[in-house]
């Protein structure tokens, strides 16, 4: 029993040690059971079963612990010598530089062991080294932007040496030794271009030269000296510009000749200079020409005089002297001897037309009071004088008719009168000899018929009122109503001043016929036929003129003296007419011009002659016949139209046509031409971004462009769809809430070559040639733009916020034509949001749209501001982006169209 319960007790430990996993235990107290116990009973039997398996389990145990302990001890033993290997591979790769093999070492040594102090301090030499490489790149990559390539090639060898295996640092070592070997090479190639060209003078390619080596090499020695030849030469041709300017001014041509020959040797390509030089030979020439022609109009004028053409005379002689003012004192000494030779004669010949004139002048004058006085006789004689000293002049003629048709009628009228006294017709004599005396107040013998007349049919009832007329007439004199009795005298008065007017309008003395009805009016202001004959001497004046230059073909003066004319009588048949002969000459002037140049196949130039021609007469049929052909001929991309009145566009003659229509969507499109342009913003421009880099941008072809935005109409009728959140703003307003890949989809289903304008093309056009903030000048209000009227920009004044699109093209349009640049909507660009570049460039145009590659979601460039923003985000220069597959309420699109150069 005392066996029994002694196994039994170990056998309850031995489970207890095993349940904790405590085998060591479980084996000596299994030495504690005795050797060969021998306990009978099944139980007994179970309980040595029991310990002899604990047993051997705890044998199993703790020799899995041995082979653990063992590999553990190998594990830590391979560790240790890793850890050691590791080191070395550190402390070697640090020191040959190899930092990429050295952070592997350090990362998997502080994997194995994560407080090994040399591993830790190896980590941190390698953070303060990639700080130093990402500077190093820094400034590597600035070095290379700014193409300073000797710095770029100093810090790239640096880098080389310190940072061997950095990827970052060998491409950009790479591009800057490839950068620096390209840029020496250029070196080389400017410098011998620079002085060849200074050899030749040519100091424009030189100072190209100059200007790009110094841009690669701004300490580079030689080009620094020739850029300072260059300003030196440049003082030079300033100088010699004031010198030649002023040599000119003062027509020293001689001198400015002399100038110019020097000129053209030492600066053969001074655009300046060259035009300086080019009116310096001109009025050199001029001035010989000038003085050939006085020299050789002198014996012309004295000829006229000779044959008594004054009127011919001294216009050649107003000319001559005009011509003697122009030349001056004459630089050259031939053409100033032969000017001295000359003036003597000119001067002589001056004094015999002023003396004959004055002689002509005094004839016509007696001529004039003679025929005042009724002297006919004399006034005819007087004028056949005057005719001999004259032939050309009609006055003296004319004054001579008069005094002729003055006399013929007296005649007549005398005997007239004097019939009517033989028959008693005192009526009739009445009428005759107050007739008469019109013409000749105070005939001796119609004053006397008159008086006889008046007598023999005096009644006594008359003599009782002429009697009563005498009382009241003596009565008005005391009275002081003088005017009464001259009443008759007054009346009589102006009928002889009438009659003067109107023989003078029939002869066209338009200065006589004036002065005698205006002494007609002074006698009688309300007088209803003086009134009408001084309008119809007026009218007569003015179509005297126009018939005049009419026979010389002078249509702005036929128009004009038509025009005053009408302005007196709108209805006037005659002045009509005239107007009307002379649209149609000028129309046939135009139409000729069409039809040569349709003999010559000069399209452009027949559209051209036509449209002046149906400027006058819009319903001419041969002038729209040949508009029509011409537009037939005109260079109109396929898929479009001609705008109508379009021509040839005219800014730099490509054979592309101003304006075309698209045929599906009826966009309207204009033609811009290729040019350069600053593109970006100065830093002094109020509102301002930072990504608003200034950078020259060449334009190297001609482009459409469209007048407006895209409408809800015009979009829809391509879409089948209006997806525009302001609907009632109407089918003329812009098409908004599209995204860059909706518009992508308009340009491909409207086909034809339609794209959205890249940015550089959008900002060019936009500016169309100006460089402030807005195409408008400085300043943007309510007035100019649909946008926040309510915070102006610049000088602007507060507006009007409209918080919704309006119909496009209600502002004024810039220089290219171009309606709401500026506002209604955002307008998305082909471009992805980049940053400038920092020198010029040239832009290459794309042919046509072009889509994005798959899951390319790179900000889209958006330009022109909205309605519902600011004034500084609608300047030419601000930039906006977007995603391509993003929608607003206020983004829209304008497209565009290439035009390549004509082949």
């Amino acid at each position: 029993m005392k066996a029994f319960l002694s196994v039994r007790d170990s056998a309850q430990k031995m489970r207890a040690y095993s349940n904790d996993n405590k085998w060591s235990r479980v084996a000596n107290e299994y030495g504690h059971v005795p050797k060969n116990a021998r306990l009978p009973g099944g139980k007994g039997q179970e309980l040595l079963a029991e310990i002899s398996a604990l047993n051997e389990a705890a044998k199993t145990a703790l020799q899995q612990r041995d082979e653990q302990l063992s590999t553990m001890a190998t594990a830590i033993k391979a560790a240790l010598q890793r850890r050691e290997e590791l080191l070395t591979a550190m402390a070697t790769a640090m020191e040959k530089h190899n930092y990429a093999a050295a952070a592997q070492a350090v990362t998997e040594c502080l994997d194995i062991f994560p407080a090994n102090a040399t591993a830790t301090e190896v980590r941190k030499q390698l953070d303060q080294l990639a700080k130093r490489v990402t500077a190093t790149a820094a400034e590597l990559e600035k070095a290379i932007v700014s193409r300073r390539w000797r710095q770029a090639q100093q810090l790239a060898e640096t880098a080389r040496h310190d940072f061997p295996d950095s990827e970052v640092l060998a491409d950009l070592c790479q591009r800057a030794v490839a950068g620096a070997a390209a840029a020496f090479q250029r070196r080389d190639e400017l410098l011998t271009a620079m002085a060849t060209a200074m050899e030749k003078h040519n100091y424009v390619v030189a100072a190209q030269a100059v200007t790009e080596c110094l841009d690669i090499f701004p300490e580079n020695a030689t080009a620094n000296e020739v850029r300072n030849q260059l300003d030196q030469l440049a003082k030079r041709v300033t100088a010699t510009a004031a010198e030649l300017e002023k040599a000119i001014a003062l027509r020293r041509w001689r001198q400015a000749q002399q100038l110019a020959e020097t000129a053209r040797h030492d600066f053969p390509d001074s655009e300046v200079l060259a035009d300086l030089c080019q009116r310096a030979v001109a009025g050199a020439a001029a001035e010989k020409k000038n003085v050939d022609d006085f020299v050789a109009g002198i014996p012309i004028a004295r000829a006229l005089y000779e044959n008594r053409k004054l009127v011919s005379c001294g216009r050649l002689l107003t000319l001559l002297w005009s011509l003697q003012d122009s030349i001056g004192d004459a630089d050259d000494p031939v053409c100033a001897q032969r000017m001295q030779s000359a003036l003597e004669p000119l001067a002589k010949l001056e004094k015999d037309y002023s003396a004959l004139k004055a002689e002509y002048d005094a004839l016509l004058t007696s001529a004039r009071e003679k025929l005042s006085q009724n002297d006919y006789e004399a006034c005819s004689a007087l004028c056949t004088q005057a005719s001999a000293l004259n032939v050309e002049s009609t006055a003296a003629e004319e004054l001579a008719q008069m005094a002729e048709m003055s006399k013929a009628a007296v005649e007549r009228l005398l005997r007239k009168a004097q019939q009517a006294w033989t028959m008693k017709c005192w009526t009739e004599v009445e009428a005759a000899c107050e007739a008469l005396l019109v013409y000749h107040q105070g005939h001796p013998e119609a004053e006397r018929l008159l008086r006889h007349c008046r007598q023999d049919q005096l009644s006594h009832r008359q003599k009782i009122k002429r009697l009563v007329m005498i009382v009241i007439v003596f009565l008005a004199v005391l009275a002081g109503g003088r005017t009464i009795v001259l009443m008759h005298q007054r009346a009589a008065r102006i009928n002889v001043h009438m009659a003067v007017s109107r023989t003078a309008i029939n002869v066209q003395d338009w200065a006589e016929a004036m002065a005698a009805v205006d002494k007609a009016l002074a006698l009688d202001a309300a007088n209803a036929e003086a009134k009408v004959l001084k309008m119809n001497a007026i009218i007569e004046s003015h179509l005297a003129v126009a018939r005049t230059a009419m026979t010389n073909k002078d249509w702005p003066a036929v128009l004009a003296a038509a025009d005053k004319a009408l302005a007196l009588d709108a209805e006037h048949a005659e002045a009509k007419q005239l107007k009307a002969n002379v649209d149609a000459a000028i129309i046939e002037s135009h139409l000729a011009v069409a039809r040569a140049a349709k003999v010559q196949k000069d399209w452009p130039a027949v559209l051209a002659a036509a449209d002046k021609a149906l400027a006058l007469d819009a319903e001419h049929a041969e002038a729209k016949a040949l508009w029509a052909e011409s537009s037939r001929h005109q260079r109109v991309p396929e898929g479009f139209r001609l705008a109508p009145g379009a021509g040839p566009e005219s800014y730099t003659n490509t054979g592309w046509v101003q304006a075309i229509i698209h045929e599906q969507s009826g966009i309207e499109l204009v033609y811009i031409p290729a040019g350069t342009f600053t593109m970006g913003s100065p830093t002094t421009e109020t509102g301002r971004s930072s990504g608003e880099t200034q950078h020259q941008v060449t334009i190297p072809q001609g482009f459409y462009l469209g007048k407006t935005e895209v409408t809800q109409a015009q979009w829809e009728k391509v879409m089948k769809v209006n997806p525009s959140g302001f609907p009632n703003a109407g089918a003329t307003a812009p098409v908004e809430r599209v995204s860059w890949d909706d518009c992508q989809a308009f340009c491909t289903e409207a086909g034809s070559g339609l794209r959205l304008p890249l940015e550089a093309e959008w900002e060019y056009a936009c500016r169309a040639g100006t460089t402030t903030a807005f195409h408008y000048g400085d300043s943007l209000d309510a007035s100019m733009a649909n946008f926040r009227g309510n915070y102006p920009y610049g000088a602007g004044k507060k507006g009007e916020y409209r918080g919704t699109t309006i119909a496009v093209g209600q502002f004024k349009p810039n220089a290219w034509c171009l309606y709401d640049m500026i506002g209604n909507v955002w307008e998305w660009c082909q471009d992805k949001f980049e940053t400038y570049p920092a020198g010029p460039v040239t832009l290459a145009q794309p042919a046509g749209p072009a889509g994005r590659e798959t899951d390319d979601g790179a900000g889209r460039v958006l330009r022109g501001g909205s309605w519902d923003n600011l004034a500084r985000y609608c300047r030419s220069a601000y930039r906006s982006r977007s995603g391509p597959d993003y929608s607003y309420g206020n983004s829209g699109l304008r497209v565009a169209l290439s035009a390549p150069p004509v082949q």
